[in-house]
């Protein structure tokens, strides 16, 4: 072989392991999962843009307890495009709003909407105190693009391959000027907060008080767009 050609063929096998390490490189990145716990904390935490009013929806003046069914109210104090997830302890995600009943996600100040309990056909359970996890609102000046994340069922967790567009779409909307970022308030003490199971109908909760056994949710089709809880409901106005 002329040194010509043993110098051509050496930077060609170069160049194909150069490749392959690349493909592997970006492999790894690929199937490497993003931490779900990160959602809870793109952008910055701000104590304008809404107000979150949690209490227990059949005590509102006790305090929260392990069992408890939950109403969840906010009100924004200017105009935007409201996300709510939830990350359970486990690590699983849920986005509660936008969904696929409620698919316009922009709210307006000065209006009170309900997530969870009273007219909305979503219930929320208080399970075990946990030192990881939580419900976070995002209020942004332009809204989550909802099909480049699109899966899943009603209520069903976000598989992890999208957690990472989540992430990444979060991010982009967190450097724009207006972008607020609320965790529910729904402290357990000790440095932990509380688990909450999401559900599209009521189901049994503990035996604080007694209560009838309710139905379970139901499963829905596969939604077009973004896997989430049931609509936002807005009170009426006086």
């Amino acid at each position: 072989m002329k040194p010509a050609q043993r110098k051509a063929a050496v930077l060609s096998a170069c160049l194909m392991l150069l490749g392959l390490c690349v493909m592997e490189v970006w492999a790894r990145e690929e199937a490497a999962p993003e931490d779900p716990f990160t959602l809870l904390s793109i952008g910055e935490v701000s104590t304008t843009g809404m107000k979150i009013d949690v209490k227990p929806e059949n005590s509102p003046g006790q305090a929260i307890r392990e069992g408890d069914r939950l109403r969840i109210d906010f009100t924004p104090d200017r105009k935007g495009y409201l996300t709510v997830l939830n990350v359970s302890s486990d690590g699983r995600v849920s986005i509660l709003f936008p969904n696929r009943r409620e698919r316009n996600s922009l709210v307006t100040p000065d209006k009170t909407y309900t997530l969870v309990g009273g007219s909305s056909q979503t219930q929320a359970i208080v399970e075990g105190a946990s030192e990881k996890g939580g419900t976070v609102f995002y209020l942004s000046p332009k809204p989550l693009p909802l099909r480049s994340i699109a899966s899943g069922r009603l209520l069903d967790s976000i598989p992890w391959k999208r957690i990472r567009n989540l992430a990444q779409e979060l991010r982009s909307l967190a450097k724009l000027q207006g972008f607020s970022r609320m965790m529910l308030p729904l402290q357990a003490g000790l440095g932990k907060t509380y688990d909450i199971k999401f559900v599209s109908e009521v189901e049994p909760a503990s035996p604080r008080t007694s209560r009838p056994k309710l139905m379970g949710p139901k499963v829905s089709e596969p939604p077009e767009s973004l896997t989430g809880a049931a609509g936002i409901k807005q009170k009426p106005s006086p």
